[in-house]
């Protein structure tokens, strides 16, 4: 888990980490198919990252459960969650997702902790 070294709004934010950094590419080559032929739901395959597997869920069009609709949801979900709550553990991910908007051309980034 990465420690916070300073917090002070006016600087750059630090951190240390035991872990070494990982990423995951997940690429859909025509998002807008997505949505023309009804898929509500893509799951990618899953991924090691922290030691740790995990993978991400696609809404879209919204995730519909939770009342989102006509905005991507996108989720990074713990993808042993057997294990997770057998062995009661607490799991800290610090995140960022680079969406590409072709369109555009840029990215939207998420950071999350």
């Amino acid at each position: 888990m990465a420690n916070p070294v300073s917090s002070n709004q006016d600087e750059v934010a630090r951190s240390i980490s035991e872990a070494a950094p990982s990423h995951y590419l997940l690429k859909i080559q025509s998002f807008s198919l997505l949505t023309k032929n009804g898929i509500e739901k893509y799951e990618s395959g899953e991924f090691e990252a922290g030691g740790y597997k995990w993978k991400l869920v696609l809404y879209p069009n919204g995730n519909k459960s939770r009342n989102v609709k006509e905005h991507l949801s996108l989720y990074l979900l713990f993808a042993d969650v057997t294990s997770l709550l057998r062995h009661s553990w607490k799991v800290h991910a610090i995140f960022r997702f680079f969406l590409l908007d072709q369109s555009k051309d840029n990215y939207l980034i998420v950071h999350g902790i």
